[in-house]
């Protein structure tokens, strides 16, 4: 039986030898945004298929090759196998929609949403496993697993548990922890969202669940993705803006359709404000929306403060900004904050800080959709 990496490998010499040559390409990908969650599910479902059918879904990853730097967590784990990601795992930039039809399997999103979708629409979804808000499509998709769940991976491994027990005795230690990277991420060490299914997922890779996410080897292993998650020492604002973003499209029951995006970032307001100038930040993020076509540009700021207490942000740039705060301010509990001094108090406490941006963006699309 082969490994996680060997077999990653031997996907991505498969698809340089072939892409030129097939007419239809099989292919699985994450959501937009290419967080952790998206890409180790990407690689996983590819990998235990694999290990299923013998046959190749090829595992792209969702964004370029050049944008792999500005996430430092994922680099870290993939670093950490053995794996030369850079130049072993097969990009977005790799595709090309030149006479190619894809066929497409979803994983933690439920409609194709990266912008080569919207200059090739020849393709057919044919799978979808995703934890967000079942926008109602591809109701033939098999499998079609839409479910609540910390963790996107949580579904995947579960769909494909006989797989992944079969796996997991010849899998290094540095392929599990990267399996289990985004439950611990997306849970903060399964302390927070978690569901049933992440606890029994995390128990199929960790063992017992009351022990394990307290042994140090885990609670250190969650301490140091977090840390580089949460590293953007030498990035620009731009490249924190896009680090991880996601965009939604069609909005509104007018005749003219909005266009939105919500950046996540791990800084405070007031690092970002230290960091940049209020002045600079104002003219990227309309840069921003210049530049991406959008009517709403939304920033959510999440990190721990200095006494240990788990913070939400929200800014909110563009014409729509206004409305949308006033119409999200009593559900999402935001409060403006004296204490940062930011041009136009665009900057919101958000309170209900269980609201992350997979419960913010539907709610901004419903509000604009009304």
């Amino acid at each position: 039986m082969i490994g996680l990496v060997e077999y990653l490998r031997y996907a991505h010499k498969s698809f340089l030898n072939e892409r030129n040559a097939l007419s239809i390409i099989n292919i699985v990908m994450g959501n937009s945004s290419g967080d952790m969650d998206s890409v180790v599910c990407t690689l996983g479902y590819s990998y235990l298929n694999f290990i299923k059918t013998g046959k190749i879904i090829y595992p792209i990853i969702s964004f370029p090759q050049s944008e792999l730097k500005l996430r430092r967590d994922i680099q870290y784990a993939l670093n950490q196998t053995g794996l030369k990601p850079e130049n072993e795992l097969v990009f977005i930039n790799d595709l090309n929609n030149e006479n190619k039809e894809y066929v497409l399997t979803l994983v933690d999103h439920n409609n194709p949403d990266n912008e080569f979708w919207k200059t090739n629409e020849n393709y057919k979804v044919v799978g979808i496993i995703d934890h967000h808000v079942d926008l109602g499509k591809f109701k033939d998709a098999n499998p079609r697993i839409i479910q609540t769940s910390g963790s996107c991976s949580s579904l995947v491994w579960d769909y494909m548990k006989v797989e992944m027990k079969q796996c997991l005795p010849i899998l290094s230690k540095s392929e599990i922890e990267l399996l289990t990277a985004p439950l611990l991420l997306d849970t903060s060490n399964l302390e927070r969202r978690v569901e049933n299914i992440d606890k029994s997922s995390f128990t199929i890779l960790s063992g017992d669940i009351s022990t394990n996410t307290n042994t140090t080897t885990t609670k250190e292993l969650f301490e140091k993705l977090s840390e580089e998650k949460n590293s953007t020492v030498g990035f620009s604002l731009r490249d924190i803006l896009g680090k991880d973003y996601k965009e939604w499209d069609n909005i509104g029951n007018g005749e003219y359709k909005y266009k939105i995006g919500i950046s996540s970032c791990t800084d405070s307001p007031n690092i970002l404000i230290e960091r940049y100038g209020n002045d600079k930040i104002e003219e990227e993020l309309n840069q921003w929306i210049k530049d991406r076509k959008i009517d709403l540009l939304v920033v959510m700021s999440s990190f721990t403060d200095k006494e240990g207490e788990f913070n939400r942000y929200i800014n909110a740039s563009g014409k729509l900004s206004g409305n949308v705060i006033k119409s999200v301010r009593e559900e999402l509990q935001l409060s403006e904050d004296n204490r940062i001094n930011v041009n136009g108090g665009k900057w919101w406490k958000q309170w209900k800080t269980s609201a992350s941006r997979k419960q913010v963006a539907p709610l901004i699309v419903s509000v604009i959709d009304a």
